[in-house]
């Protein structure tokens, strides 16, 4: 059985948003990053009211080539990896000027960092 997933780009400063989130992830952790995710959807997305419980929202930053991918139904693993993770480190410029993409490893549980020149 084949997913569909519905994906929302939204352009902003990525560092911050992902500071907030694991700020957030000790205080009630899952609910608020939920109620902060739908609230940025709801905010950028002028189609919002289709955006359904598979969607994923993306945090960009174009101008310092970072973007932030919040997984559908961000897992509480994921919330609590985010406080622990060193977030500056993730998204540190890349020095050959690629477009840096932080995302949710299901696999490994953690945030991962992937580079490209596209």
């Amino acid at each position: 059985m084949a997913a569909t997933v519905t994906g929302v780009t939204v352009t902003a400063a990525v560092l911050p948003f992902m500071q907030s989130l694991a700020t957030q992830a000790g205080q009630r952790a899952f609910e608020v990053a939920r109620a902060t995710t739908r609230r940025v959807i709801s905010r950028y997305a002028d189609d919002a009211p289709a955006i359904h419980r598979h969607a994923q929202v993306v945090i960009e930053e174009t101008a310092a080539g970072l973007r932030f991918t919040v997984p559908p139904r961000l897992p509480d693993t994921a919330l609590t990896a985010l406080a622990s993770t060193d977030l500056e480190a993730l998204a540190a410029p890349d020095e050959a000027n690629g477009t840096v993409s932080i995302y949710w490893d299901e696999e490994t549980k953690e945030w991962r960092r992937h580079v490209s020149n596209g």
